[in-house]
């Protein structure tokens, strides 16, 4: 669709009209997290600061208070890198006893839930924001655009902040990741699925435009405003990967050992893996399976079959792997796994794909839209799909094996480079609205 269905198309480069750009990273930079959006945060942030010819001034902020302030050196040493000891992550753990508290309010009263929820995370992360960046608020005027490239559902004053920013002229546009809790909110906690679209349809209210990271998650952000927000623009860009440092692993012979990287929460599909793998362990079958990702939430069932397979010795759980350890984990692995019901992108796919690793991935329509005819897809929610996917790649490894070493990627500097275009894109088919976002309001 063109702007008439304010759904915009995908990368092109245009002429920027964005005379600086402010990028918003205060959950990142407070929870100091390395993982999922706060790894995306901060690889597009690194890329577009460091971008030449053709970028706009960038300024790195974070919200105390309702304002944004600019990062200081020892902000932006703790937002790049890795090494970095500054601050630690201990505000971002509550009191059990607050958190069953908590619990019992948003159960009865959603929106005092929310208001306290927001003032005791402001709370928690004034003090740590407040040594990470300069005292005074940083000033916004015409030709700005602020990027809430950061989680600013979750609970910050991020969109306070957008709100004042856009007052005194700035355009701003929300980044938008997925809209799961929305969309799959079965697999979500309480918090998510009341928290997740009381802050995003106040984000999109207060932005000018929306991006999202594909495709598929712009058309579902577009299906979910509706009547909401019908002439808000959306476009969208693809993130990016990193070009290896050196030669993928020359992989031959049979399929043995297959890796599963990501959170354990039950959108993942861990269970249905868990089910393919232990009815082939059942028949003998000598398949090994490596599970690389943190405990999450709300999945105690397969926490709990992790527990009672702690002694097999075909599986084996890695909780906190670092990109070091995870790359000696990638090298001895002959496929990966995605068996995920819902996700906004699918980074591990691209990444595998780019070490020539063949990838077995739900058939669903994002990971279509990122693998297309490099991936082997099956039906997440059927485990005897997925062992017949595992023996169609064992019985002609080699095929597949090609297929992964003809997929091509972007670099995270493409990246970049097509998120501005997205931006420039959408910020030329905004509609040109007062301050006070006064538009159709939900259920409308």
């Amino acid at each position: 669709m063109g702007p008439e269905g304010r759904l915009i198309a995908g990368p092109d480069f245009l002429d920027m009209p964005i005379a600086r750009l402010t990028l918003d990273v205060t959950e990142t930079l407070a929870t100091g997290k390395w993982t999922g959006i706060e790894r995306v945060v901060r690889r597009l942030a690194v890329e577009l600061v460091n971008s030449a010819e053709g970028v706009p001034p960038v300024r790195l902020v974070a919200a105390i208070g309702g304002r944004f302030h600019e990062l200081n050196a020892t902000g932006r040493d703790r937002l790049f890198n890795p090494g970095a000891k500054v601050g630690n992550n201990a505000h971002a753990v509550g009191n059990g006893r607050l958190r069953l508290l908590a619990t019992r309010i948003l159960s009865y009263a959603p929106p005092l839930f929310l208001a306290l929820q927001a003032r005791q995370k402001e709370r928690r992360f004034a003090p740590l924001l407040g040594s990470l960046t300069d005292e005074q608020p940083v000033d916004f005027s015409g030709g700005d655009v602020l990027l809430l490239l950061d989680s600013y559902w979750a609970g910050t004053s991020t969109i306070k902040a957008a709100r004042a920013a856009r007052r005194v002229g700035a355009r701003v546009v929300s980044a938008i990741y997925d809209i799961i809790p929305i969309t799959h909110p079965t697999y979500m906690t309480t918090f998510l699925k009341i928290a997740f679209p009381h802050y995003m349809l106040a984000a999109l209210r207060t932005s000018d435009v929306a991006v999202a990271i594909s495709q598929y998650s712009a058309a579902e952000l577009r299906r979910w405003l509706g009547r909401r927000l019908p002439t808000l623009p959306i476009s969208w860009f693809h993130l990016g990967n990193d070009p290896t440092t050196s030669e993928p692993t020359v992989r031959s012979g049979p399929v043995t050992n297959y890796t599963m990287i990501g959170t354990i929460e039950p959108r993942k599909g861990h269970n249905r893996v868990l089910d393919a793998f232990q009815g082939r362990w059942a028949t003998g079958d000598a398949c090994r399976l490596t599970i690389v990702g943190r405990r999450g939430w709300i999945d105690s069932e397969t926490i709990a079959r992790f527990d009672a397979l702690a002694g097999e010795s075909r599986l084996r759980l890695v909780h906190d792997a670092d990109d070091d350890r995870l790359a000696d984990i990638l090298a001895e692995t002959d496929a990966v796994i995605m068996a995920s019901r819902a996700e906004g992108f699918g980074l591990p796919i691209v990444e595998a794909l780019a070490l020539d690793i063949p990838v077995l991935a739900s058939d669903i329509e994002i990971f279509r839209e990122i693998g297309n005819e490099a991936i082997l897809a099956f039906d997440p929610d059927d485990s005897l799909a997925l062992i017949a996917a595992m023996k169609t790649l064992e019985a002609d490894p080699e095929l597949y094996r090609a297929r992964a070493r003809d997929f091509s990627w972007p670099s995270w500097q493409k990246a970049a480079r097509e998120l501005l275009a997205a931006l420039d894109r959408s910020l030329r088919a905004a509609p040109t609205l007062d301050t006070s976002r006064r538009l159709t309001k939900a259920g409308e």
